[in-house]
């Protein structure tokens, strides 16, 4: 028994609301029971409950399915049930989940529409290569005609299509698992991509911000619940979803260690400019006026805000490229097809 996302997410709020309204966390785990609305739920959480009234503490229940409540949920709950400021605790979570939830939300709307452009475009082509084209080939081919260059490239490639297919489809396949094995198991695979895509244009600021959010957000409740600064850098490193991201905080969290600032631990372990100037700047003026869970509060809405402009560039960038694309597609197409009748027609008033 397990809960998915959405689940984890509504059982937080549910957590939150419960607690806060003073109920001890045995009784607030019965009332989930009884509110639960799938079989799957309600004994997940009957588990739950049977654990807290047999004395057990509520770091170690949520420590024992830490397939659902990752080690930044888990490190807030621990830190909150040991302060005895658990309600506390769980709303920051809340918060850090539902800012989570709207920055992938974004990256995946930004990312999924320039997807079905593409994959509905390389579909039409292919049907065209398919069935269109080998219709002109069979006309031009039993008038025995020259065929300019231009026509001569689409029909190899319509003709390679149908023929060997199959062979193409595999091979394409297998050069696809190759580069995901790469890209998303190896460390040099993964450091590389994740390089990569930060460097692109449009793609990387998106990215950049998103993931500047989710750290910012996790930071900020983590140092509010009073998870040590070391720890805090170590499972946003973790949490953070960037190779490089992920370096410069275990970087920053082994000079935090060694006695150095957080501003100048993070600036230090970011020689790439991985981290923007204005989260430097935000977060040492945190840092000098004691404030850094709030003005990790204030990157993260900075960061999120950012992220949504980047997403809706993207989105208004995508439409007119893709067709630009498809139109210097669609007319190479035809030149080449219609290419060879010109030349039919001019030869035929010529003799005339």
């Amino acid at each position: 028994m397990h809960l998915n996302r959405k689940e984890v997410m509504f059982f937080t709020r549910q957590m939150v609301s419960l607690l806060s309204a003073g109920l001890p966390f045995a009784e607030a785990l019965e009332s989930l029971v009884d509110s639960a609305t799938s079989e799957n739920q309600r004994q997940y959480m009957q588990e739950f409950y049977l654990g807290a009234m047999a004395g057990r503490t509520v770091y170690s229940l949520f420590a024992e399915r830490s397939r659902e409540f990752p080690p930044v949920y888990l490190a807030m709950v621990k830190a909150g049930d040991e302060s005895g400021t658990l309600p506390e605790a769980m709303s920051r979570v809340a918060t850090m989940l539902d800012r989570q939830n709207k920055t992938r939300q974004m990256a995946t709307s930004a990312m999924t529409y320039p997807a079905i452009v593409v994959v509905i475009t390389i579909g039409v082509f292919i049907i065209m290569l398919e069935k269109v084209i080998p219709v002109f080939a069979h006309l031009y081919h039993s008038a025995h005609m020259k065929l300019p260059a231009i026509t001569e490239s689409v029909l190899d490639l319509s003709s390679i299509l149908r023929h060997d297919g199959i062979l193409l489809l595999a091979l394409i396949l297998g050069m696809t698992g190759a580069f995901h094995a790469y890209f998303n198991r190896s460390s040099g695979g993964i450091y590389l991509r994740d390089r990569v895509l930060l460097r692109m244009p449009i793609i990387g600021p998106l990215l950049q911000a998103t993931i500047m959010a989710r750290i910012a957000a996790l930071l900020a409740g983590l140092y509010k619940a009073g998870v040590p600064i070391v720890e805090a850098l170590q499972l946003a490193a973790n949490a953070a979803g960037n190779a490089l991201f992920q370096i410069a905080l275990e970087d920053a969290a082994e000079s935090v260690m060694m006695g150095q600032t957080i501003s100048a631990a993070m600036i230090e372990a970011s020689p790439d400019n991985t981290f923007s100037k204005v989260f430097f700047q935000m977060l040492k003026s945190g840092e000098a006026t004691g404030r850094i869970d709030e003005m990790m509060n204030n990157m993260s809405t900075f960061y999120t805000e950012a992220a949504e402009r980047s997403s809706e560039r993207i989105k208004a960038l995508v439409e007119p490229v893709m067709l630009v694309i498809m139109g210097v597609l669609v007319t190479y197409f035809l030149i080449a097809m219609y290419m060879p009748m010109l030349d039919m027609g001019k030869a035929v008033l010529k003799q005339g």
